[in-house]
């Protein structure tokens, strides 16, 4: 768990806050992190995001918005 938080901690210093098409985010035993992470701003953070969550098991969802 510490590792998952730890790298969308990374991923969300480097995305900061943008205008987005195509979101998601982490959701904890469904509660969102409040932190978006955008395909089409950067995908390779987008991704970053989405495997770093779902790496965290079965309490972890990523959510698309």
């Amino acid at each position: 768990m510490k590792k998952v938080l730890s790298a969308l901690a990374v991923v969300a210093i480097l995305v900061g806050t943008q205008s987005c098409k195509k979101c998601g985010q982490c959701s904890v035993n469904g509660t969102k992190s409040g932190v978006k992470y955008c395909e089409k701003d950067n995908q390779t953070l987008y991704d970053a995001a989405k495997l770093a969550c779902e790496a965290g098991g079965s309490d972890y969802k990523w959510v698309t918005e």
